[in-house]
């Protein structure tokens, strides 16, 4: 971590009132002390609900020793510093995290950084954790700005911020943020329960700027009874005679890339011959789909070729209904090649909202002779211009803001 000199001080102090147009309690009475904060080396990102102008996502980030488990930090040392961003974020953007400019201020308004507190349970709002020498310390972050900019699922996130003990810290971050389950929440639990386990190839034809070496699928991990489990749509560069690689399989952005090997697809909704269809990644329950997942990822391995022996785990998370989702699977997956009968070109015009470069088509849904009704639960995920209603639907209201 390096300390600014003075007169660079001065210069950052000028900058940030000018961008900021205000000082919360700060002013040039004192001597300036600048910290630029070490290269930050690990994200995450928690959906904390909303309020009638917002939603709340809280980011951190941390250096490297610094672990962040819970929405807790620890470790300390050297260098050890990381920043907990309470961000309340537009409800019109499709991105998880819209782009831009977070100043610092007590408001629910989108595109602000809310301040932090001290109070009887800790620190709420925004804060930095600071464990380099010493005792480590929670200290609330009174002013500043943030800015975010998105490219795919990467984001390059660049702030100056200042802290309760009159310090301004400088800091930048370049990479994935993932999306974390809230901790508490509701689970959807199939472990131990998944014993049936089939696949539908669809080709490159699901989605009309699909490339001509990604491919999609459809995997059902169903109970013994074959109504209750998940349907996880996700993207390969494997056809039918290989299967679906061994990886990690991240859950794409709504807004993201979602033409990549190893990606699975997050749930959406579209209006189709009159009814709402939902397609992405869902749980079923007696036959229908219930919770449609926002974020979270898959692990698959693997032996004895494209039909042999799969081990998968998920966990994913819907965060408008507050529900996880989690399970595994260990056994045969039967294959079966149905992109004969899957083409965007069918003559059914659909388009997903705020996603105009990815029309999508009605497809089969019986699939093996699987009756499996795809009913919405849910507002639709893509759509992110009904999310105010449907999060003041669940309750959520803007105190949803964790102590420190």
């Amino acid at each position: 971590m390096k300390q600014i000199s003075i007169s660079a001080a001065f210069a950052l102090l000028a900058l940030i009132f000018a961008a900021t147009g205000c000082g919360n309690d700060i002013n040039d009475n004192y001597d300036v002390v600048v910290y630029e904060v070490d290269p930050l080396v690990s994200a995450g990102a928690y959906y904390m609900g909303g309020n009638d102008n917002s939603d709340i996502v809280d980011v951190f980030l941390a250096t490297e020793g610094v672990d962040v488990t819970g929405g807790q930090f620890s470790g300390q040392g050297k260098g050890c510093i990381g920043l907990w961003l309470d961000l309340n974020v537009s409800l019109e953007s499709s991105q998880f995290i819209p782009a831009g400019r977070y100043a610092c201020r007590k408001s629910d308004e989108s595109f602000t950084l809310y301040p932090g507190e001290n109070g009887k349970d800790g620190v709420t709002g925004s804060c930095l954790y600071r464990a380099d020498k010493g005792t480590p310390q929670i200290l609330p972050i009174i002013d500043g700005f943030v800015t975010f900019k998105v490219s795919g699922n990467l984001y390059v996130v660049d702030g100056e911020v200042w802290t309760s003990d009159r310090t301004l810290w400088t800091f930048s971050y370049s990479g994935f943020i993932a999306q974390i389950q809230e901790e508490g929440s509701d689970y959807v639990d199939m472990t131990g329960q998944l014993v049936r386990g089939w696949a539908s190839f669809y080709g490159n034809n699901i989605y009309e700027k699909q490339p001509a070496d990604i491919y999609n699928w459809e995997l059902y991990l169903m109970d013994a009874g074959e109504r209750n489990g998940i349907v996880i749509e996700m993207m390969t560069n494997t056809r039918t005679s290989q299967g679906f690689p061994a990886g990690k399989y991240e859950m794409a952005d709504i807004n993201g890339n979602w033409f990549l090997p190893t990606i699975t697809i997050p749930a959406y909704e579209v209006e189709e011959d009159g009814a709402t269809n939902g397609y992405g990644t869902w749980t079923i329950e007696n036959n229908q789909i219930v919770y449609g997942a926002s974020f979270g990822d898959m692990t698959i391995s693997k032996s004895g070729g494209a039909t042999g022996t799969y081990t998968l785990d998920y966990d994913f998370y819907d965060d408008l209904s507050a529900m996880g989702m989690k399970g595994d699977y260990n056994g045969n997956i039967s294959i079966s090649d149905d992109s004969a009968v899957a083409s965007y070109a069918q003559g059914v015009s659909v388009t997903k909202a705020s996603m105009n470069e990815r029309p999508v088509i009605s497809r089969t849904l019986a699939l093996m002779g699987k009756d499996l009704a795809r009913i919405s639960a849910r507002a639709c995920k893509a759509a992110r211009s009904q999310r105010g209603e449907a999060v003041r639907n669940l309750g959520r209201t803007s105190t949803n803001r964790r102590s420190k």
